[in-house]
């Protein structure tokens, strides 16, 4: 019933008297009302589209912190990967370094006029391999001052090279140190 509204059952249909005395047919409220509770069914489901867009959002919401953590811990574990490799480089050059020293043969006594070809071929027709030769020169004049370095590729090539102590290179006998030995100070030839 409608506030202000009378009641009154007329025959088949029900009318209302409103204040003003007007009839009012029940049907057509009937059918006003049917409009409201549309309405309010759309006012309802508009109601729930919110909430489902507000559960939507903060599930994004919580996805994407989610993904935040994610993505930090991935960036952390990268982290960790280069770090464990940049380890294992520093690690490998290292060993290369102390293998590649332990490889190498200091050889004094050198004729002045010796270059590093000439080292070369002796050293390599004489112990084996070689990998690389430094000659020791004066900055100043770029003369020779009768030192080199020499790097062999195998443990087996640096003990014959430090049996050429004595042996001559350009008419001069040379001496042959392991670069450790020589570095700690020890002298002679670990050949003898």
């Amino acid at each position: 019933r409608t506030p202000g509204c009378r009641a009154i059952k007329a025959g088949e249909a029900s009318v209302a008297m409103g204040d003003t005395g007007e009839e009012i047919d029940f049907d057509a409220v009937e059918q006003l009302l049917e409009g409201n509770d549309a309405g309010q069914e759309r006012k309802s489901r508009d109601r729930d589209r919110g909430r489902d867009r507000d559960r939507k959002k903060r599930s994004r919401s919580r996805t994407t912190e989610e993904e935040k953590r994610r993505r930090q811990l991935e960036k952390e574990r990268q982290e960790e990967e280069r770090k464990q490799r940049q380890y294992e480089e520093e690690q490998k050059k290292a060993m290369e370094q102390a293998s590649r020293e332990d490889n190498t043969v200091v050889v004094t006594c050198l004729n002045h006029k010796a270059t590093e070809r000439e080292i070369y071929e002796f050293f390599s027709q004489q112990a084996g391999k070689v990998r690389d030769i430094q000659v020791i020169r004066d900055q100043a004049s770029q003369k020779s001052k009768g030192i080199s370095y020499v790097e062999f590729y195998l443990q087996e090539a640096v003990m014959k090279a430090l049996a050429c102590t004595g042996k001559p290179l350009m008419g001069v006998p040379i001496r042959a140190l392991c670069k450790v030995q020589s570095r700690g100070g020890a002298s002679g030839s670990t050949a003898e």
